[in-house]
């Protein structure tokens, strides 16, 4: 659970060039939920609809571990532990 927090609060959304896009999704994601249905705000949705999977398009969550401890209580799987000590190498 500890992890979890610890990996909750350092994320963030980021694009192919590793720059964070988590304010351009909430706001494009706010704005198409204020739209409507009248025919100009479905084209506007639309139009929203797609620069949003443009820009979702190839992106990736990036965690910041820098800093952060990780005790193991028991040893870890094998394959958790490649995969942790491939990362942080």
């Amino acid at each position: 659970m500890l992890i979890q927090s610890a990996v909750d609060s350092n994320k963030k959304l980021v694009n192919r060039n590793n720059e964070s896009i988590d304010a351009d999704v909430k706001r494009l994601t706010k704005e198409i939920s204020l739209l409507g249905i009248a025919k100009s705000d479905r084209r506007k949705k639309v139009e929203l609809k797609e620069h949003l999977t443009n820009l979702l398009e190839g992106s990736k969550t990036l965690i910041d571990l820098s800093g952060t401890i990780l005790p193991f209580l028991e040893p870890p799987d094998a394959e958790l532990w490649k995969m942790i000590t491939d990362t942080l190498a």
